[in-house]
């Protein structure tokens, strides 16, 4: 495996064929990467990413994209994204481990939104026909994977682990993270809680509802403004039985 240590990456630019393998990077800034930007409809075409170690990188959350990525057998430690909120989206993941301290970050399947760049370099957006046959495939690909994603060690400002990544697939910590299944939400009296509205325990109600599926809610370790409601939030829906009891 090839390290790099105290490295600056800027303005690298990977298509989907692109296979990066076998590195480990430590202490190493990323600025304006994009990964499988270009316009391609098929769905089995992405870059993957395999085999691959981040140990207290630094990635420039607004000038960093990507879209139709797989990300297999990934290693991630203590990661800053101090700019803005660090988006991994339209991404297939296959054994992810995430470990230690992170900022924001959300963590996506789904392609809702996704737009790409042209062969003149224009922003368009993707059609809903190729959101659905996206979005089917990777549903597809997930029913193959032993475990998606394993944020059991790791301690976030924020994460928002969308619904697209299947909730039985995703090892968490659960003194602080929590399975909300929806059937059990749908079918609970959530909303006779005491002093549920406004709160965070309607809030993850709610967000399990919109997207019709189970999802993992994890609470802001590192936030200290929501992180105490939050977890009051994860004892309740548990108590109430509507959160699993792991």
């Amino acid at each position: 495996m090839n390290e790099y240590k105290n490295e600056i990456f800027e303005y690298l630019e990977f298509g989907s064929e692109a296979i990066i393998q076998n590195l480990s990077f430590n202490k190493c800034t990323f600025y304006d990467c994009r990964l499988s930007f270009r316009r391609n409809s098929a769905p089995e075409e992405r870059t993957l990413l395999e085999n691959l170690i981040f140990t207290n990188c630094t990635f420039n959350a607004r000038g960093c994209s990507q879209s139709k990525i797989y990300l297999k057998n990934i290693h991630l430690e203590n990661i800053k994204s101090p700019n803005d909120l660090l988006r991994i989206t339209s991404t297939i993941f296959n054994k992810v481990k995430l470990k230690g301290k992170f900022d924001r970050i959300s963590l996506s399947s789904n392609y809702d939104g996704m737009v790409y760049v042209d062969e003149d370099d224009q922003i368009v957006d993707v059609n809903e026909n190729e959101v659905l046959i996206l979005n089917q495939y990777t549903e597809n690909e997930y029913k193959n994977i032993e475990w998606a994603l394993d944020i059991s060690e790791a301690e976030f400002k924020e994460c928002d682990v969308h619904a697209s990544i299947p909730a039985n697939l995703i090892k968490r910590n659960p003194e602080t993270q929590l399975l909300l299944k929806y059937d059990k939400v749908v079918n609970s009296k959530w909303k006779n809680i005491p002093n549920i509205q406004n709160s965070f325990t309607e809030f993850f109600c709610q967000i399990v509802l919109k997207a019709k599926k189970d999802r993992v809610i994890v609470a802001s370790v590192r936030n200290k403004k929501d992180f105490e409601k939050e977890l009051e939030a994860i004892k309740i829906l548990r108590e109430e039985g509507i959160g699993e009891l792991d």
